[in-house]
């Protein structure tokens, strides 16, 4: 048997290098046909088309790079797998001339074996606070 969370892991990195080439139907492509995005503060999408069109205006938005860690996984039955995670996304700083900002947060991911193919399923995700000054 396959270790999902070997096999999640890699998808993730295939995630991370498929984003940073600016490939937004590529990154939907690693979804279910009828997947589920839940961004914050924001309605959920549903399908390939919604999935690209918000992956792409993220990154017309200024991100150009995602890093996604898996914490845990747990599976459920052959089909379904549970990821949590923390994500990093790397983007310009307002303002532009060349400075880039991290913005962290953490993630829930319902994975689902498509035919044989380990296929995000519903993605939901929020970021962490800024870190308090004084």
């Amino acid at each position: 048997m396959e270790d999902v969370r070997e096999v999640i892991k890699n998808n993730n990195l295939k995630f991370a290098e498929i984003f940073g080439r600016g490939d937004a139907s590529g990154v939907a492509a690693l979804y279910t046909a009828d997947a589920r995005l839940m961004p914050p503060g924001a309605p959920a999408l549903q399908g390939a088309e919604a999935i690209t069109a918000f992956w792409q205006g993220a990154m017309k938005m200024g991100i150009k790079a995602a890093t996604l860690e898996t914490i845990d996984v747990e599976t459920s039955g052959g089909d379904l797998a549970t990821e949590i995670g923390r994500f990093t996304l790397g983007m310009e700083a307002p303002g532009g001339g060349g400075e880039r900002v991290e913005q962290t947060g953490k993630y829930i991911v319902l994975w689902k074996n498509d035919g044989g193919t380990w296929k995000l399923h519903a993605d939901i995700w929020n970021a962490d606070a800024p870190a308090p000054r004084g």
